[in-house]
């Protein structure tokens, strides 16, 4: 199909995708790493094949997993439960600075 086709068929369809994106987008960013603690935008939304089954009429976006970026902990957003731990060492900056830091 042309786009210009889909548009016509979509024209007067009440868009329900994009404000759901964002309130999902949101929920997102206003998560913290149960691993790490890191926040402020620190955490993505990851969307396996299969979370794609889950999608209703009610919430039309799949619902996903948290991925911190600081640690790369994969967690699930509801309940904070860890599904795959990260490297903490990635998240933490050392307390003591590398003096002599060769490969």
């Amino acid at each position: 199909m042309k786009k210009e086709d889909v548009l016509a068929l979509l024209d007067g369809v009440e868009d329900l995708i994009t404000p759901a994106v964002a309130r999902r987008s949101a929920f997102f960013k206003s998560l913290k790493c149960p691993q790490c603690g890191a926040d402020g935008g620190s955490v993505i939304s990851e969307i396996e094949p299969s979370d794609l089954e889950h999608v209703s009429e009610v919430d039309v976006v799949p619902y996903g997993r948290g991925r911190c970026l600081a640690c790369n902990c994969l967690f699930a957003p509801d309940t904070k439960i860890v599904i795959e731990r990260g490297s903490i060492t990635k998240a933490i900056e050392p307390a003591v600075a590398f003096i002599n830091n060769k490969p």
